[in-house]
């Protein structure tokens, strides 16, 4: 198959803002990243992320050396009461 070969994920990464704090303090928002390399079959273990705190910075987050395969499927959940908007998703493939 043409364009079937491995290819190596360096780095995901991406920039995520908050919106207003949460009324309980108890509840710390959070990221999980898992990532399929199978077709969806099968999830990798889950990265937690605790974000920032509102109006502190924006949360930078990266994932780094994800490994090499033929197919890559990224599985992000987020946790909390906030509004978030996720922007400048970039995987760097090689």
């Amino acid at each position: 198959k043409e364009n079937a070969g491995r290819f190596r994920v360096g780095e995901f990464s991406f920039t995520l803002e908050q919106g207003m704090p949460n009324k309980d303090p108890s509840i710390l928002p959070r990221i999980d990243l898992s990532f399929s390399i199978d077709g969806n079959q099968v999830f990798s273990n889950v990265v937690s992320r605790e974000l920032n705190p509102v109006a502190l910075r924006k949360n930078q987050l990266r994932f780094q050396r994800m490994g090499s395969a033929n197919e890559f499927t990224v599985q992000i959940r987020f946790y909390g009461f906030t509004r978030l908007v996720c922007n400048n998703g970039v995987a760097s493939i090689y």
